[in-house]
């Protein structure tokens, strides 16, 4: 039965608001925005890469340890307006340090808001809120982050040269709140929750119900030559093998 819920598709795209900030922002543009923190905090090449590396660690962590706990406790839309703001938080940093150590604690934030916020309770999500289409609706979410690697390096350079670094950073924070907010607003845990169903389309749903019907006849034939000759029942067990092929 079509059950197309446009519910489901603000879902998609808030989620592809997060992946944006918390996969491009935080995580994909960070070669981007890291030689103007070398240069602004006079740091050496190798504290810069060791903040790199201190960020790619901690939600390496978060992933592996923390955030099936975490997720087990709290709800997916806090958890992730939870993640947003620690990215937020990691922008501030960035833009108002003066020392490696504020460096270094930016960076975890920032792993932390991946580790949290990033594709794990995205995929959730859409998994939550759409019966069929799941892998488009995931792809179109993660693309998020590929649209964030081409949009933001330009706008973060002309603000960085033509203002400052910390006007750059102090937007970059600004945009990760607005996120936040929204999916504060309009993220539900599930579809029930709110009286909605997942979002499902025909053409999917008969193609799983030709599917079963076919399993059911194949096993109809099966069942039906399982009192006969041993040849034949291989035959039809053959056949039962070729309609599943078929499909």
């Amino acid at each position: 039965m079509k059950n197309k819920n446009a519910y489901s598709i603000l879902i998609c795209a808030v989620s592809t608001l997060v992946l944006f900030c918390t996969l491009g922002l935080a995580t994909s543009t960070i070669s981007i925005y890291l030689p103007y923190i070398i240069s602004h905090g006079h740091l050496m090449s190798t504290q810069g890469s060791s903040i790199l590396s201190l960020r790619s660690l901690s939600s390496l962590i978060v992933i592996a340890v923390v955030v099936d706990i975490f997720y087990r406790k709290v709800k997916l839309r806090w958890g992730i307006a939870i993640a947003l703001l620690c990215d937020a938080a990691a922008f501030f940093t960035y833009g108002t340090a003066e020392y490696y150590w504020q460096y270094c604690f930016a960076a975890v934030l920032a792993g932390i808001g991946y580790g949290i916020g990033g594709i794990v309770p995205v995929s959730i999500l859409i998994n939550r809120w759409f019966k069929t289409n799941r892998s488009l609706a995931i792809g179109i979410c993660t693309a998020g982050s590929g649209v964030a690697t081409i949009i933001v390096p330009p706008i973060f350079v002309g603000l960085a040269e033509n203002i400052s670094l910390q006007a750059a950073f102090l937007g970059m924070m600004t945009m990760t709140i607005i996120v936040s907010v929204l999916c504060m607003l309009f993220v539900r845990d599930n579809p029930m929750d709110i009286g909605k169903q997942p979002f499902s389309s025909d053409k999917e749903e008969n193609i799983k119900n030709r599917f079963k019907q076919r399993q059911q006849m194949g096993c109809t034939a099966g069942s039906a030559a399982s009192g006969s000759s041993f040849p034949f029942s291989q035959s039809a067990c053959g056949c039962t093998l070729y309609v599943q092929w078929r499909i």
